[in-house]
């Protein structure tokens, strides 16, 4: 007997592709509870009690206690009350993000994660991704990851046309660190860059770029179409999404045999790749973001069944996914342009600037 979907969604609140992903679930009649990770510590309370031969588990994060299908979007790093001691501020904060790990860990043998713990760990490694990725003949631009100022100079006067990347997503105050050209006269001092460990990277003659997206063994490759003024930008996120265009495509067989058995080596089940294709149809691999927001392309391009793609599988309860189309589905634009939505997004985005504003005020 096939039992109903419960899906466990941990994040962050605020966040737009989670608060998509649960109004479109609740909107099919699935149960479907959002766990905030920053809150973890304001808001919830775990217990285990180890009494002999029994172990007794107490929360108060969900009422879901056996969902069919956990998806680790999100992690944050916990906010802690207000009118903890300056001097327990540090100790707090360790054991509140130690102990919410205990607890991701508790649960991980529950249902089917999208994706699992140490596959998103390993996914999370940009090392790991290449080192994987070289092993089973993925093509990938010549690159150097490193924090040796000699050797970064070496490989850039070496290459000469090279871009740079850091190894995660880097972001303070409204700004974000993006793929950018980099030259040898652009480097800091050796001290500050044994300091800031990079990714440097041959920069390719780009034909077009693609985003293929993987739901299990099913991939839905996606052409990246620029406006002709945007052709030279080198990271396509920069660029307004209302001029770029999206399209399905087909890629090679081998080639999404190849980022599948990537997956299976990573670990995890769902993920976003970044590939390039240069003027000579050679395929080039860059990186998989299992953690991304991934629905981007349906704003480019409404007609893409992102979203209905994601709930499906989610809801599936099996990786050997195939979407099916309906008379009707779910879009992304029925949810964006909903008042209430936008004003539950709002709501949410405003609590949590909120906390962390009380929390940096009372650190400082």
């Amino acid at each position: 007997m096939t039992m109903d979907p419960k899906i466990f969604i941990i994040t962050v609140a605020g966040d737009l592709h989670s608060l998509v992903v649960e109004q479109a679930l609740l909107k099919k009649g699935i149960e479907v509870c959002r766990f905030d990770t920053s809150c973890f510590a304001l808001s919830n309370s775990c217990s285990y009690l180890f009494d002999y031969n029994q172990k007794v588990f107490e929360t108060s994060i969900s009422s879901i206690f056996e969902p069919s299908t956990i998806w680790f979007h999100r992690l944050h790093k916990p906010f802690i009350a207000s009118d903890i001691h300056k001097d327990d501020v540090d100790i707090a904060k360790s054991d509140t993000q130690l102990y919410l790990n205990s607890y991701l860990k508790s649960i991980s043998s529950v249902g089917r994660w999208v994706n699992p713990l140490e596959g998103s760990r390993n996914a999370n490694d940009k090392l790991l991704q290449l080192s994987e990725a070289s092993k089973i003949g993925l093509k990938f631009p010549r690159t150097l990851i490193s924090n040796n100022g000699e050797q970064i100079r070496s490989f850039l006067e070496d290459v000469q046309n090279s871009i740079y990347k850091p190894l995660q997503m880097a972001c303070w105050n409204d700004s974000v660190l993006y793929t950018s050209i980099v030259k040898i006269s652009d480097l800091p001092d050796d001290h500050i860059i044994q300091s800031t460990p990079g990714i440097y990277q041959e920069k390719i003659s780009v034909k077009y770029e693609l985003r293929v997206v993987a739901f299990g063994s099913f991939f839905l490759p996606i052409r990246i179409i620029k406006n002709p003024d945007h052709q030279d930008v080198v990271d396509w996120r920069t660029i307004p999404k209302e001029t770029i265009s999206t399209e399905i495509v087909a890629i090679p067989k081998n080639l999404e045999s190849k980022l599948f058995e990537l997956m299976k080596r990573l670990g995890i089940v769902f993920g976003s790749f970044d590939i390039l294709v240069d003027d000579q149809d050679e395929y080039y691999f860059l990186e998989v973001n299992h953690q991304g927001q991934f629905l981007w392309p349906e704003l480019c391009n409404p007609e893409l069944p992102l979203l209905d793609y994601f709930i499906d599988f989610l809801s599936d309860g099996t990786h050997k996914f195939e979407y099916h189309k309906k008379p009707s589905r779910l879009a992304l634009h029925d949810f964006l342009h909903c008042e209430a939505f936008e004003n539950k997004l709002m709501h949410e985005k405003k609590q949590f600037l909120d906390k962390k504003i009380i929390c940096e005020s009372r650190i400082q």
